[in-house]
């Protein structure tokens, strides 16, 4: 029976010439050729681009690869099933089109499978690496309104002194909110210490020397602007900006670009705490950050510092991850709509693997 399978099947893998094969190679070659082109041209336009045109040059291409995949993987199952696999190989080369149209279906379903996949992972990953760096604290003491500036209450110098003296706590840190004007828009202002921040944690900086920029930052009256300060107003390293303060205007050098979680999605910009207090007489601390030491016991901590925080009810204490882990859950809620959309792509490729089995399962 295999015998008299092979004329048919000699018949049916006729390409009708060498000239209209390579004519058939013609499009596909070109749409990789400028894919390839996007992908190494460093730009992220041309490169999503050159993935498009890749993916449409390997469905061109997929019906002219079918004969070849199908003679080589034929050959592999003949040696273990030789009736089936000939059968298999068979199938495949007698409608080339019909298995190209449904291998490309699949693969554009994978696609966006893998993309969607991608796209969450990386969002997560950008996500809880921003936490950790700017919020790098074991322990945060922190306002439930996310925007700083938002009506917040602090609490003095005295509770950041209280943490420090507290057995098993090994650095603290904290933050100062204030408003004021620069360029003729409003503005977050950040108060920080230079010494025991970039302990603690540090700023996601675009600009500047991450050692020299806190030693800068301690130096007359300099700031760090934000990304999306620095955005807005075409600022980079070395440009003054004009504040406008309750104490009067004042000129500040821009000495690093850089962002935190809790400000990335305002314009602000960063102070030291002693220029903060001089030209916006703002003492109020209303985020602390502290790092336990090595050794000490996380839950007997824990409850010291939330009786020294009781007293600030508008402070709220988070453990080691804890912060970190509500937001992940937040997020992980609005992500949900992309395992819907991941859902509604793989069960119709799935059906449609099923349907073209079952096809072929039929015909022969």
């Amino acid at each position: 029976p295999i015998e008299a399978l092979r004329p048919s099947m000699a018949q049916v893998v006729s390409t009708g010439g060498a000239g209209k094969r390579s004519k058939r190679f013609l499009w596909p070659a070109i749409l990789m050729i400028l894919a390839l082109l996007g992908l190494l041209s460093g730009n992220l336009a041309l490169a999503s681009l050159g993935l498009l045109l890749f993916l449409a040059g390997l469905i061109l291409l997929s019906p002219l690869l079918v004969e070849p995949v199908s003679a080589f993987f034929g050959r592999l199952l003949a040696t273990v099933y030789a009736t089936e696999g000939y059968l298999a190989r068979a199938n495949l080369v007698r409608h080339p089109g019909r298995a190209a149209v449904t291998v490309s279906a699949m693969m554009i379903g994978l696609a966006i499978l893998l993309a969607l996949t991608g796209l969450v992972t990386s969002v997560t990953t950008d996500v809880t690496g921003f936490i950790d760096q700017s919020l790098g604290g074991d322990f945060l003491l922190m306002p439930q309104s996310q925007v700083l500036s938002g009506g917040n209450a602090g609490a003095g110098p005295e509770l950041a002194a209280a943490l420090r003296e507290t057995p098993g706590i090994e650095a603290v840190t904290s933050l100062r909110a204030a408003n004021a004007r620069a360029n003729d828009q409003d503005v977050q202002v950040m108060g920080l210490d230079p010494q025991t921040y970039p302990v603690v944690a540090e700023l996601n900086l675009s600009q500047g020397n991450p050692v020299l920029v806190y030693r800068q930052l301690a130096q007359e009256r300099t700031l760090i602007a934000n990304t999306i300060y620095a955005a807005r107003n075409q600022t980079g390293l070395g440009d003054r900006l004009v504040l406008d303060t309750p104490q009067g205007t004042f000129d500040y050098e821009v000495v690093g670009i850089g962002s935190d979680y809790l400000n990335a999605q305002v314009a602000a910009v960063f102070l030291s705490h002693e220029n903060l207090e001089r030209d916006f007489n703002e003492t109020a601390d209303i985020l602390l950050m502290a790092d336990q030491a090595a050794g000490a016991d996380t839950s007997a901590l824990r409850d010291q510092l939330a009786t020294l925080v009781s007293p600030y009810p508008a402070l709220t204490l988070f453990g080691p991850g804890e912060y970190r882990q509500q937001i992940l859950s937040q997020g992980y809620a609005r992500l949900a709509i992309f395992y819907v959309m991941l859902a509604f792509v793989a069960v119709p490729s799935l059906i449609a693997l099923a349907n073209t089995l079952g096809i072929s399962v039929i015909e022969r």
